[in-house]
């Protein structure tokens, strides 16, 4: 396995280095003291872990966000002299957390979670053959296959993440936009790191439930990729379009749809608009 260090401290990363190379499956490391040097070695170059420091200039949170924009699923393990991160890291669904000085026993514990990982990862057949389906009438309801993979989803913002992202239809929306909206209270600094983090929470649970949700980044921007995916706040859309063109509707199909209001049940101040919107578009179809 190939293995990245991200250290701005040069006795950490020698320390490391030593370490990492007394481990057979280790096949590889390299190291930066710069995490930009990294951010920009890493897409032409696949790696099986990273360790990462969390004080450094660049703070570690706002890397590991740049990181899973170049490579999804890669893990993670925060290193820091310091423990008060841990909970940070834990809440991330991380692969583990190093205390500095490195000792050759905790370490080798780090790496067979790494390989515990990687025998949990789904084929590419797998993912293929289920197909997402998202609800967003009276909650938000991610289902794969027939299983909702977002019921016990330990934090409340990736459940918004993804509503806000669907709601905009599958266009980019800029990432200060989405901080504005989710995260108003915080400065840009902060909810950017927010912001990350919850991305990354995303992806590794969806890791679990042999799924890759579509959440794309592009130039300081995000999408939720909708193609080929169902959306019951799509589909009305749709039966609406075809409504006003004068073609007829099952009604029965519209009420399968409209479960209630859009989003009523999680109380989020931003869809508001789009809740009279849908509400209006249902009692026409209805009631018109």
């Amino acid at each position: 396995m190939k293995a990245m260090i991200i250290d701005d401290e040069k006795h950490a990363i020698t320390r490391l280095v030593k370490l990492l190379e007394q481990i057979p499956t280790i096949t590889k490391v390299v190291a930066f003291d710069d995490p930009l040097d990294a951010l920009g070695y890493l897409p032409n170059h696949q790696q099986d872990m990273i360790f990462l420091d969390v004080e450094m200039p660049v703070h570690g949170l706002e890397v590991f966000g740049r990181i899973m924009d170049i490579q999804t699923y890669v893990p993670v393990i925060f290193t820091t002299a310091y423990d008060q991160y841990a909970i940070k890291a834990f809440e991330l669904n991380a692969i583990d957390y190093l205390l500095k000085p490195f000792r050759r026993e905790r370490l080798l514990k780090s790496v067979e979670r790494v390989e515990e990982y990687y025998k949990t990862l789904p084929n590419e057949q797998v993912k293929q053959n289920h197909t997402l389906h998202i609800d967003c009438f009276k909650r938000l309801s991610m289902y794969h296959g027939d299983e909702i993979i977002n019921l016990n989803w330990r934090t409340k913002k990736a459940d918004e993440l993804i509503a806000f992202l669907v709601c905009e239809e599958g266009t980019f929306v800029s990432k200060d936009k989405i901080i504005d909206s989710l995260w108003r209270d915080l400065d840009s600094k902060k909810g950017m790191n927010n912001l990350y983090t919850t991305l990354y929470y995303i992806r590794r649970q969806a890791q679990k439930s042999n799924v890759k949700i579509p959440i794309e980044s592009l130039r300081g921007k995000m999408r939720f990729n909708i193609e080929n995916i169902h959306v019951d706040m799509i589909a009305l859309s749709n039966v609406y379009t075809s409504y006003k063109k004068g073609d007829a509707i099952n009604r029965d199909y519209v009420n399968a749809l409209y479960k209630g209001m859009l989003l009523e049940e999680h109380d989020y101040p931003w869809a508001i608009i789009l809740q009279s919107k849908y509400e209006h578009i249902y009692q026409e179809l209805m009631y018109d």
